[in-house]
């Protein structure tokens, strides 16, 4: 029987509990469930879900930022909310 990991999942901030993949999963699905997740909290500007993928100890290197999770976390909020008038703000109104 295949053991199952269950995943917390933020949306509009409301937290709930999904079946995720199987423990057997190969790391590059593991890999890819994680920047799927990445992508979705960037993209709803949903920073505890973009703070879900890292671990606890995580530092960050972007162009413009070095630091922790914490800290990029803080960051991106500053950040994603400057593009407020850009297209991809545009049509999340």
């Amino acid at each position: 029987m295949r053991e199952t990991i269950t995943t917390a999942v933020h949306d509009a901030g409301t937290v709930f509990s999904v079946p995720s993949i199987s423990a057997c999963a190969s790391p590059r699905t593991l890999i890819y469930e994680v920047q799927c997740r990445y992508c979705r909290g960037i993209d709803r500007l949903d920073l505890e879900l973009v703070r879900s993928c890292y671990h606890p100890g995580a530092v960050d290197h972007h162009v413009s930022f070095d630091g922790d999770r914490d800290q990029f976390i803080a960051w991106l909020d500053v950040e994603l909310r400057k593009a407020a008038g850009s297209i991809r703000a545009s049509w999340m109104a």
